[in-house]
This record gives C-alpha cells, sequence and structure tokens, in this order.
C-alpha cells in the first residue's frame, strides 16, 4: 500500500507511516479494539485513505496487537465525486427553486391583473347596463314628458285656427292661455335637462349677481301659478333681514321650480304648498312643505338619483329629473338639502345656501 519494503519501515516509529498514533495508554486499552478512518503514508510522501481496523490476540501468555488497513482511496473520491454532485444538485435546486419563485410570482401577478381586468370591466359594464337604463328611461320621459304638453299645445292651436272667427274672446284667451302654460312647462323640463348635460362637461364656479330674494321668490311663486289649470293655494313667508345677496338666479330658480313644482305634483290640488324663507348672519333657508303622498323611507335616500321615482307616485306626472337638478345647484352653490317625509302626510324640503354679501 505505501510502496516500501520490509527493510524500508522495520526498526521505525509508526509515526512515520500512520498520520494517526495512539498514546500507550490507548494501545493498551481493551477500547482501542475499534475500526475507524484513519491515514497511511507511502514512501513518496503520498497520503492514502484507510479503514483502520485494531484488535488483539493472545499467543500463550503473551499478548499481541494486530492492525489492519484497508486502502478506501476509490471510495473517498467516490464520496468526494457524490459531495460535488450533492453541491451540484442543491445549486440546481435552488436555481430552480428560485425560478419557480419568480414564476410563482409572475403568475400571482398575472392573477392579480386578469382580477382587476375582471373587476374593471365588471364596472365598465355595469356603467354601460347604467347608461342604457337611464337613455331608456330618458326616452321614455320624453315620449311622455313632452308628447303631452306639445299635444295641449296643438289642439289649443288647432282650435284657434279653426274656429278663430266664431269663437268667443274669452275662449280665445283660455287657448292662449294653455299655450304660454305649456310652453312655460315645457321650458323649465329642457332647462332640467340642459342643466343635466351641462353638470356633466363642466364644474366651473357659478356666476352670481345681486338679487333680492324675497321679490325673487314672490316671482316665482307668481309664474309658477299661472301655469297652474286650476287655482292653488301657494303661501310664502320670510323672517329674518331680507338684505340683496350675491347668488346665481339660474340655479337658485331651478330649486325653486322644482321643488315647488314636485309639491303640486304629488299633493292634492285643493292642499295649501308652503314656502318660507329665513335669514341669518351665514345662510338663507329655504323650506318648501306640502300635505301629499309623501315619500317611504326606505327610498328618501334614492330620490335625489338621476331618473329615479318613488314607487308611491302611481301616475302622477314626472320625469326624475327634477330633484338631481335640485341636488346639483345646491351643491355647486355649496349648499345642503335635507328631506323630512311621512307617507300620506306630505314633505317638507329644507335647503340651506350660505349668505355671499356684495361689497
Amino acid at each position: 500500500m505505501i510502496d516500501s519494503s520490509a527493510d524500508d519501515i522495520l526498526g521505525k516509529p509508526i509515526s512515520d507511516f500512520l498520520q494517526e498514533v495512539d498514546s500507550p495508554e490507548q494501545m493498551s486499552s481493551p477500547e482501542s479494539q475499534r475500526n475507524f478512518e484513519s491515514s497511511l503514508k507511502s514512501s513518496t510522501g503520498k497520503i492514502i485513505p484507510i479503514i483502520r481496523t485494531t484488535s488483539y490476540v493472545n499467543l500463550g501468555t503473551t499478548k499481541h496487537r494486530v492492525d489492519c488497513f484497508l486502502d478506501i482511496t476509490e471510495q473517498k473520491k467516490f464520496e468526494e465525486e457524490l459531495r460535488k454532485y450533492n453541491e451540484m444538485l442543491e445549486l440546481k435546486v435552488e436555481e430552480r427553486t428560485f425560478d419557480l419563485q419568480i414564476l410563482v410570482q409572475r403568475l400571482k401577478d398575472e392573477i392579480q391583473e386578469h382580477s382587476k381586468a375582471q373587476k374593471e370591466l365588471k364596472i365598465m359594464l355595469n356603467k354601460e347596463k347604467e347608461l342604457s337604463e337611464m337613455k331608456t328611461r330618458f326616452v321614455s320621459m320624453v315620449s311622455h314628458e313632452f308628447r303631452t304638453p306639445l299635444t295641449v299645445i296643438r289642439s289649443a292651436a288647432q282650435m284657434l285656427v279653426k274656429f278663430k272667427n266664431s269663437l268667443p274672446e274669452n275662449e280665445k284667451e283660455d287657448y292662449l292661455n294653455r299655450v304660454v302654460r305649456t310652453v312655460d312647462i315645457l321650458t323649465d323640463l329642457i332647462e332640467n335637462v340642459l342643466f343635466i348635460g351641462r353638470q356633466e362637461s363642466h364644474n366651473e364656479q357659478p356666476p352670481t349677481s345681486q338679487v333680492d330674494l324675497v321679490a325673487f321668490t314672490e316671482n316665482i311663486i307668481s309664474e309658477f301659478k299661472m301655469t297652474l289649470l286650476k287655482k292653488r293655494e301657494v303661501s310664502f313667508d320670510y323672517a329674518g333681514t331680507s338684505s340683496d345677496l350675491l347668488v346665481n338666479e339660474k340655479l337658485l330658480r331651478l330649486i325653486l321650480v322644482n321643488l315647488i313644482s314636485n309639491a303640486a305634483k304629488y299633493s292634492p290640488p285643493e292642499s295649501p304648498i308652503e314656502v318660507k324663507l329665513y335669514f341669518d348672519s351665514e345662510n338663507f333657508v329655504y323650506k318648501v312643505r306640502d300635505f301629499g303622498i309623501g315619500i317611504p323611507e326606505e327610498e328618501q335616500q334614492k330620490i335625489f338619483s338621476l331618473f329615479y321615482r318613488a314607487d308611491n307616485v302611481g301616475g302622477a306626472a314626472g320625469t326624475g329629473i327634477g330633484l338631481s337638478v335640485v341636488l346639483n345647484s345646491i351643491q355647486s352653490l355649496n349648499g345642503k338639502i335635507d328631506l323630512a317625509s311621512k307617507v300620506g302626510e306630505g314633505t317638507t324640503f329644507t335647503v340651506t345656501i350660505p349668505s355671499l354679501k356684495a361689497t
């Protein structure tokens, strides 16, 4: 194993050939009978890995120690190759694990993107559905709300043309008043529709002008009464100092006309409509009250939505636009609106708008 002859090794210290040498105590101990890895040194200095087996035999009265050496060079080579292969395999596993982690993360990202895209698509589909429903409602509203006034105008005009020479003056005046009143109704309806369209595309601060709110309100109520086919009690009271304020007349007109018009639509003709105006140091407040059908509690948060009408309106005329216009107008004026209603007893809308005084 060490490429040496007996003459080369006899009489020399064992440490010249063994890397690990037992002490005298170990050599005499029975526990030294064991198998363990060690190394031999050849005559050229080469280190040879071995399995060293130590045992004892008795020959007569003499005890002898026997050491056997098994060359495990090939085994060690194989173990080293196996170790390197395992290291390489572990490295490949780490690389594959890292690649797998990247792939898993990519899959997670793709799933999240897909989920996000699905949510966005769902939102778009819901908006498309909502838009389609709104278009349907709008077409229905136009066909109903425009057709009826136009029919009134046409029939009145036909009567005036056909019987202009035979109709008494009071009947002619009545037909003309019908035309005027109906045109006013159509004008208000068109104003509401145009306002909704402008709100979708503009968010500018509304222009203001100096207005006497008491005279302004009295004028609106007077104009509204003229559009009614039957006389109706619309009372107006105010409290506080009625100084001229800076207000957007167009928006305030939309608010009052729609609230008073709704009060008339959804209450009996013989019941009164109350309009009240209060002034304080910071705001002016309108209260419009009717004694009509009222709004169900579960629907009171929905009635400001475009085209929404409460379930209890029955056959009462309406577009579902007015209160949406009212809310948007009030918000444009930095105000707020409150609602108190009970089914069968009536409704009160309270509108609070900050006072802007002329400097």
